[in-house]
Parts: C-alpha cells; structure tokens; sequence
C-alpha cells in the first residue's frame, strides 16, 4: 500500500478507478436509450444533417444539451454505444475533478476510499446514474467550479471568483437548474454580503446578458429566446407557480423519495459534518462543499416532478461531504472507516443487484412504473425498421415514441416529433401539428399504438397512405398518393 502514498501511485489508482467506472457502465451499454436521451439523440443528428434546433425538431431544453450529443455523436457515432460512451466520457471527467478535489485536502486513505465509493455510485440505478441524461453533462461542470473555488481558497486570486462563476454560466446551456449553484461562489469567497450582492447581481445580468448572445450568433432572436426560457420556466415549476409553502415542503422531504431513500442518512449525516467541519474549524472549503450540496438539493427539488434522474446531482456530495466527517468527530482515523465502511457496503450492495441484470432488466427495473417498457419495443421497431429499409426517410412516429425514430436512422417529418410537446405553452396544437404533416407529408408513418388522431386528419392519412408493413405490431404506413395533399 505504500506505493499508492506517492503522487506517481496515486495517479495510478485513480487510473484504476476510471477502468472501474468503464467496467461497471460498460455492463448496460446494451440498455436500450431512454425519452430524453432518444429525444437529445434525434434533435443531435437532425442539427448534424442540416437541422436547426427548435425550427426543425423542438423540445424545451436549452441548446447545449443537443450541442453535447451533437459533438459527442460525431466523436463516438450516431449510435446507442455513441450515447453510452459520451456519457462514460463525462463520467470520467467528473471523477477526476473528485479526486483532485479530495486529494487536496485528505491522505490518501479516505481520498481513495471516497473514490472507490464514487466509482460505485456511478452506476446507482435508482437515480438512473447509468444513463446519459443532463444531470451527467452538468456534473464536470458544477464539479470543476468547485475545484476552482477551492485553488482560490488557496491563494487568493482575484480571477477565481469571475472564472468560478464563469463556469457555472456556460452551464445552464445545458440545463437551467444550475441557477441555486451561482449562490455559492460568491457566499464563500466574499466576507462583506454587500459585496456578496453585488456579485449576484452582476452574474444575473451577466447571465442573461451571455443567454441571449449565445442564441442570436446561433441565428435566433429575441423573442425566441424569451419564448425559450419561458418554456423552462413552466416545465421548472411543474406547469405552474409553487407556493413557498410547496417548495418547504419539497425541500424537507425530497431526501425521502423511493430514488434515493438508501443515501439519506448518508447525505444528511455528511451535510451535518460538513457544516460542523466549516463553522467550528473555520474550513471554508467544508462550507463550500456544504453550499453545493443544498444548491443541488434545491436543482433536484424545484421543477417539481420527482423524476429519478435528478438526483444525479446530489451522488458526487456523499463521498465529498462524507470526507469531511472524521474532521467532526473524535478518533478521526475510526470514524473515517467506519464511514467508507459504510459507503462501500452500500455501494457494492448496489452494484451487485446492477450486475445481476442485463441490460434490458436494468432497462425494465428503472422503467417498469409505465407498465409497458416502451424503450425496448421502440428499439425493437427502429432496428428491424433500418435492417427493413426504412431508414433515411423523413418519418413521423405517432405518440411519444423518439427511439423509434433515432434507432431507424430517419428524420422527423415535424419538429414536435414527440406528441407531448405540443402540450407546452406557446407551442402549436396537435391539431396545427397534423395541418403540417398534411403540407409535408412524411414518407412513412409509424404508429406503435393506438393513436387519436382527429376525424379530418384520420380520413387524410386513409387515403394517402397504405400499411405497408407491421413490425410487433406497429403498422407502417406508406405514402401512395400525392394527389391526396390538400
């Protein structure tokens, strides 16, 4: 064990968990994608093949998210193992800004327990950590500014606060729940709160201020953009605004979902640590932990669905705040085991039900709440769809079924590709949505399961289009007869 004390043995442990991490997410890269992460692929290769964002395919997030896919498409392929090793790149990342973030305070002993824990957690199924939703493309992100606030705890610079927040900024192009994070730099490095608000006030004008920028050298205007946040808003606060009474509560009892009822002890008895480590020792890197820890617990709370991919954001914090604990306790070097004890057995718990499975349990045990585990019938359809030949054709797939569309290699017909969408404020009928089917009609049309389409449209799709084949039961219709466009 020596041999891991030095910094050449360290860097090869941490070498050690990276192939940990791959080992373990390699295991379900055969897990068919998901809604969000078929959507993000889809818009991905429409944008890739001359697309654009929002006009030619649509859906609420802002464009870093497709940007991601897009970049990360070209590097590993348009394909499902092109997802899954994206996501393995970001997971990666953000496990090196753990381990820089922990060796700088900690031996090496609770450094590398806490990284093994970390490796452990980043498949925790619960929270869907597998998958290649937002939340693990803002972690590299929310992590990095931490390092970076923690070097200028260090020496003081005057660049760390702007670069820190700077950082976060580019963030919420991925996703906008990263706002309660821009709190943080500024409560810890700045003394006087005059001086505090002035920075908050200064990154909110900066912030929208680089929002609109960044959308109008892209091409959109304006009112596009307030159009954009508009929609994040409505989709942030569940469809509505939430009393202050509603968000108390949420935050009280968030710790309590099914998602993530097994790190609750875990993360409160951190946060208690870490808080007494940061007031008591007067650690300010122990009040920034701390103050990134509630900033997720608040991304994870405020839109208000509960859906189990948000607590992504809150995994990094149970080793980080964990290691702060033998720093509160007596008997530093017994309690720190006992906690990495914990850790691990939980951890390796976990990972055990995880490697159980194949790819499609896992698919079923994250998604079996919908009844029908859609995303493996729609993987099913796209494939055999593509050995078929219905690929390269521009489609429309009826109801909520993206997969469909990205396994097959076609193109959206309409850019509310996914009927949901035109449930969102500002965004046209589904009504509107089969006026434009109508003016361009797709090549093929899909229909995975019942599907209400209205009388006018129905009698349309009748006599322009024939059943052309059935895949698993989802007829797929031809078009035949142009002349039937009206």
């Amino acid at each position: 064990m020596t041999l891991f004390r030095t910094r050449a043995g360290s860097w090869a442990l941490f070498g050690l968990a990276c192939v940990l991490i791959s080992v373990l997410r390699l295991h379900s890269f055969d897990e068919p994608l998901e809604a969000d992460e078929a959507i993000m692929a889809v818009m991905a290769h429409d944008w890739a093949g001359g697309g654009k964002p929002y006009v030619t395919t649509w859906e609420n997030k802002p464009i870093g998210s497709y940007a991601v896919y897009r970049a990360g498409l070209a590097a590993f392929g348009n394909s499902e193992a092109g997802v899954r090793t994206l996501a393995l790149a970001a997971t990666l990342l953000s496990t090196l800004f753990i381990f820089l973030l922990m060796r700088r305070h900690h031996g090496w002993s609770a450094t590398h327990l806490m990284l093994a824990a970390w490796c452990l957690l980043t498949v925790w199924t619960p929270a869907h950590a597998n998958g290649a939703n937002s939340e693990v493309f803002l972690l590299p992100f929310i992590l990095s500014a931490m390092l970076v606030i923690d070097i200028g705890i260090g020496n003081g610079s005057p660049w760390v606060l702007p670069g820190a927040l700077a950082i976060l900024l580019f963030s919420l192009f991925i996703k906008q729940v990263t706002l309660p994070f821009l709190l943080v730099p500024p409560m810890v490095l700045e003394k006087r709160w005059k001086r505090q608000a002035a920075w908050v006030v200064a990154t909110a004008i900066a912030g929208v201020g680089l929002y609109f920028l960044v959308y109008r050298m892209l091409g959109y205007d304006a009112t596009f953009v307030r159009g954009q946040m508009g929609s994040n808003i409505f989709h942030a606060s569940n469809g509505h605004r939430q009393a202050w009474q509603s968000v108390v509560i949420q935050l009280a009892s968030f710790l309590f979902q099914p998602s993530i009822r097994w790190l609750s002890v875990f993360l409160v008895a951190g946060a208690g640590c870490a808080l007494f480590s940061g007031t008591a020792l007067r650690c300010r890197t122990a009040r920034m932990v701390f103050g990134f820890f509630i900033a997720a617990a608040v991304a994870v709370v405020l839109p208000g669905w509960n859906r189990p991919h948000y607590y992504i954001l809150l995994l990094p914090f149970l080793p980080l705040l964990l290691a702060f604990a033998p720093e509160a306790v007596p008997n530093r070097f017994a309690w720190g085991g006992l906690f990495a004890a914990f850790l691990l057995v939980l951890g390796v718990h976990a990972d055990r039900s995880y490697l159980a499975l194949d790819p499609r349990q896992i698919s079923k045990l994250k998604y079996d709440d919908l009844g029908v585990n859609w995303f493996l019938r729609d993987r099913y359809i796209g494939l055999e769809a593509l050995r078929r030949g219905y690929t390269g054709r521009r489609v429309y797939v009826s109801n909520n079924h993206p997969g469909i569309i990205f396994y097959s290699q076609n193109k959206p017909a309409t850019r509310y590709f996914v009927r949901w969408m035109t449930q969102m404020p500002g965004n046209p009928t589904f009504v509107a949505t089969e006026a434009d089917l109508r003016a361009n009609p797709p090549d093929y049309i899909f229909l995975p399961n019942m599907t209400e389409f209205s009388r006018p449209f129905g009698e349309w799709v009748n006599k322009a289009y024939a059943t052309r084949d059935n895949i698993d039961g989802c007829p797929v219709l031809k078009l035949v007869k142009t002349s039937a466009v009206s």
